[in-house]
């Protein structure tokens, strides 16, 4: 079976202050590895805890010391791979589905591991590069693009987490997957 590896942000929380590094969790096995070292905190004395953060969430980190194994819990793991895999997945597909019917171009890949927090989509097709403009046509079918998924959606995105922009010819649609 193939591993699945992300990166995590780490943080050692002692009596004496806070430590922030990276490490590697396989969203498989709920393990921990890699852990960055850090110089900083070498005189403290008291651990209290360890934690993993990503995307906004915060995971609190069991350990064996005599083993040196790090994982999160099941119930956790099994919370994170929802939250940040699972449910991200499904949103994507949904977005995907609808723009089928779209000229606007995605403007990032999907990670299959971890999907991004926002999809961007843009266009150009009849924007004025020449003058740098938008142009109202494209600007309008990322309006009916946002609408579409609203419609088929309501659960899922709403008005604040659909924004369209412009940039001289461009017209981009950025689509908020995740929430902190």
């Amino acid at each position: 079976m193939k591993t699945s590896l992300i990166h995590v942000g780490y943080t050692s929380c002692w009596e004496e202050g806070d430590i922030h590094t990276s490490a590697l969790l396989n969203i498989q096995t709920g393990e921990i590895t890699e852990i960055v070292m850090s110089e900083d905190g070498a005189e403290y004395e008291t651990l209290i805890m360890e934690k993993i953060s990503i995307n906004g969430s915060t995971y609190i980190v069991e350990t064996d010391a005599n083993e040196f194994e790090y994982c999160i819990p099941e119930d956790e793991l099994n919370e994170f791979i929802e939250k940040h895999i699972t449910e991200p997945k499904r949103k994507i597909a949904i977005i995907e589905k609808i723009m089928e019917n779209s000229y606007m171009d995605a403007d990032n890949e999907i990670n299959p591991v971890l999907p991004h927090t926002i999809l961007s989509y843009g266009t150009r097709r009849n924007g004025n590069v020449g003058e740098e403009t938008y142009s109202e046509e494209d600007f309008s079918h990322a309006e009916e693009m946002k609408k579409r998924i609203l419609d088929f959606a309501p659960t899922d995105f709403t008005s604040e987490t659909i924004e369209i922009t412009t940039c001289d010819e461009h017209v981009h649609m950025h689509i908020t997957i995740t929430k902190d």
